[in-house]
C-alpha cells in the first residue's frame, strides 16, 4: 500500500504533471552523460588510490559529488553514476578506515595523539630542531630567540649573530650551519668579524656538517692541495672564537655548561672521584680533549691528607675509596680544597654519587644536605666545576638540586670530560680574540703595492698566472720578506760570471714559467763550488728541461748562495671560495704533502695569531729542538707569516703562495724556494 503523497497514480499529482509536462521524468542530456562518465573515471581513480590517503578522499569525494549532479531532476542515477557512486563511496570510507588505524598506531608508538601531533609538527619544522627541541627539553633549558634562515636568500648569518650580540636575554648562542652563502668572500668575511665581535661577550658553539675534503679544488702548489674547503672553515670558526662540536647532544652540553659553569683560567683540572675505575678514565679522557690532569702540589696533598684515610690516592685523581659511606661529608671537604688550590683552574667529579639515597633515608638526607653545601661552594668560587654520575638518567633529587644549581650532571664520563674541554677551548680562544684585537699590524714597505703589482701586469700580459720564482722573490721582498741575493743567467758565460758574484757555494735552479715542480724536471743543482761548474750545470738544467717539456719558455737559470741546513718549513697561501686569502705555516720540504702537519688562518692576521700558528703544528717539537737540535727562530717564522698574510689581504690578485722549504734556524730563517700563482680570469 502507498501512503497519498507516495502514490505514483495520484489525481492531483496526474493532474500536476499534465500541466507540467516538461518536468514529468526529462531525458538525460549530453551534460549528465559528462557528469557520469567523469564520477565513473573518478571512483575508480579512488579505488586505485586507496593507499595514498588524500589521493582516495579527493577522488572518491568527486566522484559521489558528480554522481550525484548527473541525476539532475530524476529520482534515480543513470548506470555508470550509481556505480560510480558505490565505488566512490567504498574508497573514502576504506581511505578513512586506514588513516584512523594510522593515527591509532602512531599514536600509541609516541605516548599518546598530543604526543604523535607535537613531533609531526617539528618534523615539519626541521628535523635537527626536533632533536634539539627534545633533548633540551630533558635538560630544563629554554631559547630566548629561535632563528631558521634557510637558505639565506635574505637573512644570513651574519644577520643573526649581529642581532644576537644585542639582545641581552642570550646567554649562549647556538649555531647549525650547512654552510655560508657567498657572492664573494667579503660576504664570508662579515660572518668572521660579526663572530668575533659575539664570542668575546657570548660563546658560540657550532656543528658544522660536511667534514669531506670533496669542495677542495685543484691546486697548482703544496698550499693549495692541502687547503680543503673544510681545513679553512674550521680555522676560521676558531679565529672568531667558535667553538665546533659534532653532535646536537654536544651542542647542547656546551650550552649548558656555558649557561652555567664560571669561566675556565686555564686547562689544569682536578678529578674527585669515588670510584678508581672513573677517576682514571676522567684522566685518560683528560689529555684526550687537550687537558692536563697535574699531580697537585704538596700543600694540597697535605690539607687532603687530613681529611681521608691514608689508602686513598690524591695525588690526581682524588679517590675517596668508598669514605662516603662513613662520611659523606668528606665530598664537601675535598672540593673546598681544590677550590682553594691556585694550581687547579677547574674540577670534574665523578662516579656514584646520587646514589647513596639508596641505602637509607638518612643517607637520601645526607646527600642533599652535601649537595646543598657543594653548590654554595661552587657558586662562590671562580673555577668551573662539572659532574659525572652513574645515576645520572634516574634523576636522583640531590642531582636535581645540584644541576638547578649551576652544576651541569652527566651521565658518561667522557661527555664530562669533554664539556670542560669545551669550557677550555671557548677561554683560550676568547683570550686569543681579545690579544689579537689588541695588537697592531706590522709595518710594510712603502711603495710595495705599486711594485707587485708592475710585475703582475707584466705576467699576465704575457698570457700567464704562474709566475717565475725571480718574479715571485721580487713581490716578496718588495712586502720585506727576507730572501737571500739570486742572479738570473741567460746563458752560460753569464752563469759563470754570477757565481763569481756569489763566491762560495751555490744552488742553481731552472726558471720557466712552465716548469713549477723544478725538482721534478731535473731543473736543481746544489754545491756549485766553481765558475766552471756553473757553466756545466747551466747546459744540463736547461737540457733537462727540454726533456721534461719540449715547448718550455725556459728564461735561464737562477743562482743564490747555497743555505745551511735547518728545520724544513712551509709558509703559503690559499684562496678560499668562502673567506678570500688565507695564511698557512707547517713543517715543510718533500713529505708536506704526506704529513699535513699544518695550520690555517684567514688572511690577515697580526702577530699573537702568527706565534700561536707556529706553535699548533704536531711537529712543534721538532722546532723546539728535538733530540739535542737547538731551538729554531719561532719569532721569525711567526714573522715570515704575518708578512704573508697581509701582502695576500692587499694584493686579492693572488691566489697561491708557496716558500717551500724555508730553512728555520736557531736565528733567522731562509726561504730555499718561492711560487706566486695569480688568480684566473
Amino acid at each position: 500500500m502507498y501512503e497519498q503523497n507516495e502514490n505514483p497514480w495520484n489525481d492531483s499529482q496526474n493532474q500536476q504533471n499534465q500541466q507540467e509536462p516538461f518536468r514529468r521524468n526529462p531525458a538525460p542530456g549530453n551534460a549528465s552523460n559528462g557528469l557520469a562518465v567523469a564520477a565513473l573515471i573518478c571512483s575508480i581513480l579512488s579505488i586505485v588510490s586507496v593507499c595514498c590517503l588524500y589521493g582516495a578522499f579527493v577522488f572518491g569525494g568527486l566522484a559521489i559529488i558528480f554522481a550525484l549532479l548527473s541525476r539532475g531532476s530524476r529520482k534515480k542515477a543513470a548506470g555508470p553514476a550509481r556505480t560510480a557512486l558505490l565505488l566512490g563511496t567504498a574508497g573514502v570510507l576504506i581511505s578513512v578506515v586506514i588513516t584512523i588505524g594510522s593515527f591509532i598506531s602512531v599514536s600509541r608508538q609516541y605516548g599518546g595523539f598530543d604526543k604523535f601531533l607535537e613531533r609531526y609538527t617539528y618534523t615539519l619544522e626541521h628535523n635537527f630542531g626536533i632533536d634539539l627541541n627534545f633533548n633540551a627539553k630533558k635538560r630544563g633549558m629554554g631559547y630566548s630567540c629561535w632563528a631558521t634562515i634557510g637558505n639565506q636568500m635574505d637573512v644570513r648569518f651574519n644577520d643573526f649573530v649581529r642581532y644576537i650580540e644585542q639582545d641581552d636575554h642570550t646567554k649562549v648562542m647556538l649555531l647549525y650551519m650547512e654552510g655560508l652563502r657567498v657572492e664573494n668572500e667579503e660576504d664570508g668575511r662579515k660572518f668572521l668579524e660579526a663572530a668575533r665581535r659575539t664570542s668575546v661577550s657570548k660563546p658560540i658553539a657550532a656543528i658544522k656538517i660536511g667534514r669531506s675534503a670533496a669542495g677542495a679544488r685543484a691546486a697548482a702548489s703544496h698550499t693549495g692541495s692541502l687547503a680543503g674547503s673544510e681545513r679553512i672553515f674550521d680555522a676560521a670558526l676558531a679565529q672568531a672564537g667558535v667553538v665546533r662540536v659534532n653532535t646536537p647532544n654536544e651542542l647542547l652540553d656546551a650550552a649548558e655548561a656555558f649557561s652555567k659553569c664560571k669561566p675556565a683560567h686555564g686547562k689544569r683540572i682536578a678529578v674527585l672521584t669515588d670510584g678508581g675505575g672513573h677517576g682514571v678514565m676522567a684522566t685518560d679522557f683528560c689529555e684526550a680533549n687537550s687537558l692536563e690532569a697535574p699531580v697537585l702540589s704538596e700543600a694540597t696533598q697535605e690539607k687532603l691528607r687530613a681529611i681521608l684515610k691514608p689508602h686513598c690516592p690524591i695525588k690526581n685523581p682524588v679517590d675517596l675509596a668508598g669514605t662516603p659511606e662513613g662520611d659523606m661529608w668528606v665530598f664537601d671537604r675535598c672540593l673546598e680544597v681544590l677550590l682553594d688550590d691556585p694550581d687547579v683552574d677547574g674540577i670534574v667529579i665523578v662516579g656514584l654519587y646520587g646514589g647513596y639515597a639508596d641505602l637509607s633515608e638518612e643517607f637520601r638526607v645526607l646527600e642533599m644536605d652535601v649537595a646543598k653545601s657543594m653548590a654554595e661552594r661552587i657558586r662562590k668560587g671562580d673555577k668551573p666545576v662539572v659532574m659525572h654520575s652513574i645515576y645520572q638518567p634516574q634523576q636522583p633529587d640531590c642531582l636535581k638540586y645540584l644541576s638547578e644549581q649551576g652544576v651541569p650532571v652527566f651521565g658518561a664520563v667522557d661527555e664530562a670530560v669533554r664539556t670542560m674541554g669545551v669550557l677550555v677551548e671557548y677561554s683560550e680562544r676568547r683570550a686569543a680574540l681579545l690579544e689579537e684585537a689588541g695588537s697592531v699590524p706590522p709595518e710594510l714597505p712603502a711603495g710595495r703595492r705599486e711594485k707587485a703589482e708592475a710585475i703582475f701586469a707584466r705576467v699576465r700580459s704575457e698570457g700567464r698566472v704562474n709566475l717565475v720564482e725571480t718574479e715571485a722573490r721580487e713581490v716578496l721582498r718588495a712586502y720585506g720578506v727576507d730572501l737571500a741575493p739570486h742572479y738570473l743567467a741567460a746563458t752560460a758565460d753569464e752563469a759563470a760570471a754570477m757565481w763569481e758574484k756569489i763566491g762560495g757555494k751555490a744552488v742553481m735552479k731552472i726558471v720557466s714559467p712552465d716548469i713549477l715542480h723544478k725538482t721534478d724536471a731535473g731543473g736543481v743543482a746544489l754545491n756549485i763550488e766553481s765558475a766552471e761548474a756553473a757553466r756545466e750545470a747551466f747546459e744540463r738544467l736547461v737540457a733537462n728541461g727540454r726533456n721534461y717539456k719540449a715547448d718550455a719558455n725556459i728564461f735561464g737559470v737562477m743562482l743564490t748562495p747555497m743555505l745551511k741546513g735547518g728545520v724544513e718549513c712551509i709558509i703559503g697561501s690559499s684562496w678560499d671560495s668562502t673567506f678570500g686569502p688565507t695564511v698557512m705555516f707547517g713543517l715543510g720540504g718533500i713529505f708536506v704533502e704526506i704529513l699535513k702537519d699544518v695550520s690555517f688562518r684567514v688572511a690577515p692576521v697580526n702577530m699573537p695569531s702568527c706565534r700561536r700558528m707556529v706553535r699548533e703544528i704536531n711537529g712543534l717539537a721538532m722546532l723546539q729542538g728535538a733530540r739535542g737540535s737547538k731551538p729554531c727562530d719561532l719569532e721569525a717564522l711567526a714573522e715570515a707569516a704575518c708578512l704573508i698574510s697581509h701582502m695576500v689581504d692587499e694584493l686579492r690578485d693572488i691566489a697561491e703562495v708557496d716558500l717551500n722549504p724555508v730553512f728555520a734556524w736557531e736565528k733567522g730563517l731562509a726561504v730555499a724556494d718561492a711560487r706566486i700563482v695569480l688568480q684566473a680570469r
